[in-house]
Order: structure tokens, then sequence, then C-alpha cells
């Protein structure tokens, strides 16, 4: 059985605004939302080394149709232990492309390989596979403000 997947709730979205401007609805470049992640993987018990294969669906907005634009999105995998605690964190970039006049854009990312050591007394489905958007302390705050999970 595979690692559990899922994605980081405050940062399962990212909204871009016009660099220098204030963060309102007029100044929005775009929005993209990680709205899906699955995994596969294979165990090799001798060694007791889980490889996971990720694949993240991605879904994106902008305000306006507009010229063709071209963005790249930071988004993070990482791996839990039983528990919670971080193992591994990676960094990898996902090309956001929308065409001329092209509003919404739906996409995946596939990561080939993440490995675990699963302990001798656990399992891999102890361990936590979790993915979101690598964001500044200001988008982690509209987040938490104005994001679909806000309190």
């Amino acid at each position: 059985m595979c690692p559990s997947v899922g994605i980081l709730a405050e940062a399962s979205s990212l909204t871009a605004f016009a660099p220098g401007k204030a963060e309102t609805a007029d100044n929005q470049l775009y929005r993209i939302d990680a709205t899906r992640a699955t995994t596969d993987c294979s165990v090799e018990e001798r060694t007791r080394l889980v490889t996971s294969s990720l694949e993240i669906t991605f879904q994106a907005a902008r305000p306006n149709g507009g010229a063709a634009a071209q963005f790249t999105v930071p988004y993070f995998v990482s791996v839990t232990a039983p528990g919670g605690r971080i193992l591994t964190k990676k960094l990898f970039s996902a090309p956001l492309n929308f065409a001329a006049g092209q509003t919404s854009v739906s996409f995946q990312q596939s990561i080939d390989s993440t490995v675990i050591k699963v302990d001798n007394d656990k399992h891999a489905y102890d361990y936590q596979i979790l993915t979101g958007f690598q964001l500044t302390k200001a988008q982690l705050d509209f987040n938490r403000k104005f994001n679909r999970f806000a309190q």
C-alpha cells in the first residue's frame, strides 16, 4: 500500500498580482489551484524502500483573456513521517501558459520518483506525500484570509 497523498490546504492556491500594485481584483494576473494529487508506488520489501510517482492537477484562471502570457509557478513536494515530521521537501516549477484570449487552463505535472525509507516498525501507508505552492509570507497571509479554506 502506498503512502497517502494530499494537498496542503493553506498552500493549495496562489494568486498573483501585478508587481507593485495593490492586491485587488483589478490587479490580479492569475489564480492557480492545485486540485488533485494522485500517487502510485512500488515497495521493495527487502530494503524497505518505497518509490512513489506523483501526478498533480492544476487549474488556473485569469480575469481577462488578453495576450498570450507565460508564468512560472513554484510548488513543493514533501514527505512526512508518522506524526507529521517533515523528512524531505523538494521545490519544483510548473509552467503556466495562457494562449491569447484564454481565461482558464488545466494541466498536470508528474514527479517521477519520490523515495521513502520506511522505518522497521512502520508501513508505507504511515507516511504522507504533501504538495502545495511555495508561497511568500504575503501570499500565505492572503490565502489565510481569502482562499476557500479560510476560517
